[in-house]
């Protein structure tokens, strides 16, 4: 399955035409009654940048918890406050999450090793040497947090070589044996 929704011509960027046959995604296009189906394509783009992996998103490196709110703010300059993603959109993303999934054995896994890798560096942020037990002695004591921080170079690596492997097997999937896409209908 082809896991894109966008494609570029030139530079008119606009979803892929298999995108539109599916549901939630053809509603969300339907809906909008604008012109140039602007408010369409900032949710179509808002899906896209929640979730896909790819290191071209350029969201793709913000924690969950605030990505969400940096997309609205990129899409939705003059409105962020009025926005926000309804009942389909939430639909879409979940099936958008869960192809992609499919698709890369591996993205549950780099889902994964995100959250611990936002958890650790969360724990870093708040360590407080001065903090003490009730016996008055260092919570955290220098010692075992040194080995952490050299290690960290190591995990951010990893954390890459794995995204790069995610984006090789999305994109792998969405290829036949003779290197010619495929469409949704087609698998």
């Amino acid at each position: 399955m082809s896991v894109e929704i966008f494609e570029i011509d030139g530079s008119i960027v606009r979803p892929v035409k298999d995108i539109l046959l599916l549901y939630p995604f053809n509603e969300i296009w339907n809906r909008d009654e604008t012109k140039h189906k602007s408010i369409a394509i900032n949710e179509l783009a808002y899906i896209y940048y929640l979730v896909s992996p790819k290191k071209t998103n350029p969201y793709s490196g913000y924690s969950n918890e605030i990505k969400g709110r940096k997309i609205i703010e990129g899409l939705w300059r003059d409105n962020k406050e009025k926005w926000k993603p309804d009942d389909l959109v939430k639909e879409a993303i979940a099936i958008y999450a869960k192809w992609l999934e499919e698709a890369a054995p591996s993205m549950r896994y780099y889902n994964a090793v995100k959250s611990g890798v936002e958890q650790t560096i969360n724990f870093f942020e708040n360590i407080d040497f001065n903090e003490r037990t009730d016996k008055g002695l260092p919570v955290y004591k220098i010692s075992e947090v040194i080995p952490a921080l050299k290690s960290a170079n190591e995990v951010l690596k990893s954390m890459t070589d794995l995204q790069e492997r995610v984006e090789q097997e999305v994109y792998e999937s969405s290829k036949t044996k003779a290197g010619k896409e495929i469409n949704l209908f087609e698998r």
